[in-house]
């Protein structure tokens, strides 16, 4: 069958484009929701996302939203891109936040709009008659208001923006310290979603499938806005739709027959533990040509093994596409050629790497190159020299798709986003606070440099404790933290993870002797102390990354929600130092 593209230009903004494709296609669907993961609640074409998205820009510009941040408060649904889109044509700031839920959500909206100072809140009746935000102070003095039954403006005119104007705040996730709003410009979005186009191999016959949160970067910018930005359709579903029944995601592939769709390490994961054959439905995963992972360190062993579970459902391991990115980059920094699958390497030592042969653990996977005119450098942080090509250091990004900085904050701002070489003719660089190196052109991930542990004057990333215990015994659900403790022998490396549900009624002896055997054999580390942790009691930021700070602040203050306390086993003593 012939594929026709159609010819485009990629100047402009967002709203251009969508301008731009309901010229082309304006009955072609655009958004489709999946209200349980399954049926079909709203199917809005490109026509009627335009439609939507200007009634809220003529509420936005009655009330002087030009320039101003306005907070997106929305549950899981369509309602939320209108209201984006709505910003845009504006010229408002959008500022995406969580869903309410419990007192971390309401701390957070609370964080965020004493940050952003928000012009207005835009939400729905329902959250309003709920009184969702009623008690957040830092909304007291601000107009929250729903875009449910707004009517068409009169005379609706968009309002310009200059390229390097704010189109969007992203909070970050808060891994290791609070969140701060990355400024992303209208000519910084475009760059990026571009490069994203081009790396992906995305255009107007794409089809995505996701159930990501439209707060997280990911599922925003790498999934809604590169669809819309390339004339795609995307499939959304709530993300509890899918943490509820993994097959719901693998179903909505079949179903729509997706080329495009992923999610961080841990959404593999759960699919390959918790398929069935005998349980699960019937699915096809031939059209899935895109599987990006992200967000997340990703995992060779979880890939393979994702790969090999579902290939008798079409799904071919070459279409695996690790990526790596932060929202200070807007959203995408590198990936590979889509069809090359996962490649790996092994680290030998601090600062060297070798290829990894199939078997080896401790692989650190290829996220890719940069794209277009970015440039990704390897930078020793403490001198502030270049590393050559295998070794290990902080990495520094420059680029179009680089944010202008945080909110607000100048100092910070110079700090991550300011960072400069000799060499380099006075370029700034963004530092990404991320350890890695280049092999053959290409961006190895190994770990945050904050999380980074210092064991007997040694270099040890958390990661590689963490997947040593994993990989150790079945009882050990994916997700686990190492982090360290002060000590009166110096810094000890302790570790919670969770126990999988399956196995919380079962002697966990020797999953404990597993895991403390594991990590000395793979790290050449003791641990001083593992405690196992119930299903989901590991911290987590908004967007799935593991709070490790959080973790060892937990355990120091007797806090985990531990399933069997390791200290009542006698044979401990033989693994601690």
């Amino acid at each position: 069958m012939t594929r026709h593209v159609l010819q485009t230009s990629y100047s402009g903004t967002l709203a251009d484009r969508l301008d731009m494709w309901v010229g082309l296609q304006p009955e072609k669907p655009a958004l489709v929701y999946l209200d349980d993961g399954e049926c079909e609640t709203d199917r809005w074409s490109f026509a009627a996302l335009r439609r939507e998205a200007r009634k809220v820009a003529g509420l936005l510009r009655t009330i002087g939203a030009a320039g101003r941040p306005v907070l997106l408060v929305f549950p899981p649904g369509l309602a939320f891109v209108a209201a984006l889109y709505g910003c845009l044509n504006a010229g408002a700031i959008a500022v995406p936040v969580p869903s309410l839920g419990g007192k971390r959500g309401s701390t957070r909206l609370a964080a965020i709009a004493q940050d952003a100072r928000p012009v207005a809140a835009l939400t729905t009746a329902a959250m309003i008659a709920r009184g969702a935000m009623k008690h957040v102070d830092a909304l007291r003095a601000v107009s929250v208001i729903a875009t449910d039954g707004l009517e068409d403006p009169v005379d609706f005119e968009r309002h310009a923006v200059a390229p390097d104007s704010v189109a969007l705040l992203q909070y970050t996730s808060g891994s290791t310290s609070e969140p701060k709003g990355v400024a992303v410009t209208h000519s910084a979005l475009m760059a990026n979603l571009e490069m994203l186009r081009a790396a992906q191999q995305v255009d107007h016959n794409s089809v995505y499938v996701s159930w990501l949160p439209l707060f997280h970067d990911m599922g925003l910018l790498g999934v809604v806005l590169e669809a819309l930005f390339a004339g795609a359709m995307t499939v959304l579903m709530p993300p509890l739709a899918f943490l509820q029944r993994p097959a719901r995601w693998l179903t909505a592939i079949d179903r729509y027959r997706a080329t495009i769709s992923g999610g961080p390490n841990f959404a593999f994961d759960l699919c390959a533990r918790r398929h069935n054959p005998d349980t699960w439905p019937r699915f096809d995963l031939s059209s899935w040509r895109v599987a990006f992972c992200a967000a997340e360190p990703v995992r060779a062993e979880t890939l393979h093994r994702f790969a090999a579970t579902f290939s008798a459902h079409g799904f071919r391991a070459a279409a695996l596409y690790p990526a790596y990115g932060l929202a200070e980059a807007s959203v995408f920094v590198s990936g590979g050629e889509v069809g090359a699958g996962v490649k790996t390497m092994l680290p030998l030592e601090q600062a060297h790497v070798a290829e990894a042969a199939p078997g080896l653990e401790r692989r650190v996977v290829s996220c890719g190159r940069g794209w277009h005119d970015e440039t990704i450098l390897i930078v020793d942080p403490d001198s502030r020299r270049e590393r050559c090509e295998g070794e290990t250091g902080e990495i520094w990004i420059s680029g179009r798709n680089v944010a202008a900085g945080y909110w607000n904050r100048p100092a910070a701002t110079l700090e991550t986003f300011g960072a400069r070489l000799p060499d380099r003719q006075g370029r700034a660089f963004l530092r990404t606070g991320d350890l890695g190196f280049v092999f053959d052109g290409e961006l190895y991930v190994v770990g945050r440099m904050k999380d980074l542990l210092i064991v007997n004057g040694a270099s040890l990333h958390p990661q590689d404790v963490e997947d040593a215990i994993a990989a150790s015994h079945p009882a050990f659900a994916a997700r686990g933290a190492a982090f360290g403790i002060d000590h009166d022998w110096g810094e000890q490396v302790v570790a919670a993870h969770e126990i999988a549900r399956s196995a919380l009624s079962e002697d966990l002896s020797p999953a404990l002797a597993a895991a403390f055997a594991a990590v000395g054999h793979e790290t050449g580390v003791r641990l001083f102390d593992l405690v196992l942790v119930r299903p989901g009691g590991i911290p987590l930021t908004t967007s799935g990354k593991v709070r490790r700070s959080k973790c060892r602040e937990l355990y120091t203050s007797d806090r985990l929600p531990i399933v069997t306390p390791t200290s009542d086993h006698p044979w401990l003593g033989k693994y601690r130092q």
